[in-house]
């Protein structure tokens, strides 16, 4: 074990200024289901750099995940009730998204339009790669998933993640039905992992960490 990676940030690598980080970020779960909640050592500069992403992460989760009660008590109470009262400028950055979806009943008959919202990307990709990184530190305190390893993140449908998909991994629950998630690494490249992550039973991501081949511009 390389003890070098213990007591130091799991985002930047620095052992100054730590502080304990929540991985996923403590404000998904309501206050009666924060069991078993992760932590992980991060430094104030990194801890607090993702204020504002996990925060358009929560939104995000929570507008899909309300079809639960969990997901349904971080929507009104969290979303509605702090941070779009709060924020007029996260408040407006979801309205600017919403677009008319029409609604076509099995028979092919238009029942008419909801309001639909989509979401950036690039932050919400940035909160799952820090998910992941605090989640590995979590399993694997002896290796950090510095700036050289690489991630590819998906959204995936919840009918997607099968048995077959998560065959092979390892399952955990935090908080009741807030967050799930199940990982595989591989032992001889550590850096080499499969997680697939579900928020609320009703968001889903898979991830795969990996380093870059190097190619070699070979000798004259």
């Amino acid at each position: 074990m390389d003890s070098a990676k213990i007591g130091t940030c799991y985002l930047c690598g620095s052992p100054r200024n730590l502080t304990r980080d929540h991985v996923p970020p403590r404000g998904l779960f309501p206050s009666s289901m924060r069991e078993n909640l992760i932590t992980v050592e991060a430094c104030w500069d990194c801890n607090n750099a993702y204020s504002t992403d996990d925060e358009y992460f929560r939104v995000a989760v929570a507008v899909q995940g309300a079809t639960r009660s969990s997901g349904l008590r971080i929507w009104k109470d969290k979303v509605v009730g702090s941070s779009f009262r709060r924020s007029a400028k996260l408040r407006s950055a979801v309205a600017q998204t919403l677009f008319p979806m029409p609604v076509v009943s099995p028979a092919g008959l238009y029942l008419g339009n909801v309001e639909c919202v989509t979401f950036d990307s690039q932050r919400v990709n940035r909160v799952i790669e820090k998910i992941v990184r605090g989640l590995y530190r979590h399993h694997h305190p002896e290796v950090l998933l510095g700036a050289e390893v690489r991630m590819d993140v998906d959204m995936v449908l919840g009918n997607e993640v099968t048995a077959s998909v998560c065959r092979g991994l390892r399952g955990e629950r935090v908080g009741g039905d807030v967050f799930c998630y199940w990982r595989g690494v591989v032992d001889d490249v550590p850096q080499e992992s499969c997680w697939v992550l579900a928020f609320y039973l009703r968001t889903f991501f898979s991830v795969h960490t990996y380093l870059p081949i190097q190619v070699s511009n070979g000798g004259a």
